[in-house]
């Protein structure tokens, strides 16, 4: 996949104005000597994952999903995989446990993730494998432990941030969810739900979005962010939860 080695006669120089002027940048950052890591540019159009858990008693997809990003970082993630990502998910589960057999055969056990890229035309490519409990192992299991007392079945969920116009204790923002009529509902089994500490900018809190469908998971985020795009006790979300169960 990648390939240790020094530039090549012809390699692109763009955006730099000569190929003397690339070597030039290349060699302030690895030196005359440095080796470089070459790979292909890809054209992304999504970037999926699955998180597998392998062992000696075999390998087990856990769940799989749809990464958010901005400018390649990552910002947040959708479950299930949306429908225009949902085709890969046969390729996703196939090379989980390909690698969860290779892993379990040279002694590992526990929890992975596989993060791919599909590209406009639909071919899917393998990014990288962190071998570890992933970042959105910890929603996951909130959402699966709310969905279990609520009896909600297996619900959408999504991650991601929202930031306020001003800064609110947690107990404030929490209040404020409620009532915006946003806040996560055990009898409907769905909602808002922040997580994680004090945001380090007073602002910016991590959320998680959860309802019986990809739309009503797409609803609340939209409600949430109008709300927070408001002044400090408004109600631009007056029209309440969107509703996607009946209670």
């Amino acid at each position: 996949m990648a390939a240790a080695a020094r530039r090549r006669p012809g390699l692109p120089v763009a955006p730099y104005a000569s190929e003397a002027a690339a070597e030039a940048a290349l060699d302030v950052t690895g030196g005359p000597g440095g080796l470089w890591v070459v790979e292909e540019r890809i054209d992304v159009a999504r970037s999926v994952s699955i998180q597998v858990e392998t062992g000696p008693g075999g390998t087990k997809a856990l769940f799989s999903g749809e990464m958010r990003t901005v400018d390649g970082a990552f910002t947040g993630y959708l479950s299930p995989l949306p429908a225009p990502a949902a085709r890969v998910a046969a390729t996703l589960e196939a090379w989980g446990h390909a690698l969860g057999g290779l892993l379990a055969a040279r002694g590992y056990a526990g929890p992975f993730g596989l993060d791919t890229m599909v590209t406009p035309d639909g071919e899917v490519f393998a990014g990288e494998s962190n071998v570890r409990r992933t970042a959105t192992t910890t929603p996951r299991a909130m959402v699966a432990r709310l969905a279990a007392r609520s009896g909600a079945g297996d619900p959408a969920w999504a991650t991601g941030k929202v930031r306020a116009p001003a800064p609110y204790p947690f107990a404030a923002a929490v209040e404020r969810l409620h009532r915006e009529r946003l806040a996560y509902d055990p009898v409907r089994g769905e909602g808002i739900v922040l997580y994680t500490g004090p945001p380090p900018d007073g602002l910016t809190r991590r959320y998680a979005a959860i309802a019986g469908d990809h739309a009503g998971v797409a609803r609340y985020e939209e409600l949430l962010r109008a709300a927070r795009a408001s002044a400090p006790g408004g109600s631009t979300a007056r029209s309440g939860p969107p509703g996607s169960r009946t209670g």
